[in-house]
């Protein structure tokens, strides 16, 4: 009979818990997302190479006249190309 109790109050503390950790639904609304809105945005990169050299990159994003440009800043290179985004795609 104790283990009979011992059983029924783990279930049911079991279940409390399993019910009180349920997690909300969040959903991410169907935002289209334009080029300028990455105007705010600056990524970091620090790697290491296979040859043991140490590699330091940094991706943003400027306007220049009407485009917008994505510049990818290294320690002896740079990139810069002009970007369009079609169906919150980066092309």
């Amino acid at each position: 009979m104790k283990n009979i109790k011992l059983a029924l109050s783990a279930m049911v503390i079991f279940l409390i818990a399993f019910t009180s950790c349920k997690k909300e639904k969040n959903e991410v609304p169907n935002t289209t997302v334009t080029a300028e809105d990455l105007l705010s945005y600056q990524m970091y990169w620090a790697f290491i190479e296979p040859d043991k050299t140490e590699n330091l990159r940094l991706l943003y994003f400027t306007k220049v006249g009407e485009n917008v440009t994505a510049t990818l800043d290294g320690i002896t290179s740079r990139v810069i190309k002009t970007i369009k985004i079609v169906e919150n795609k980066l092309i």
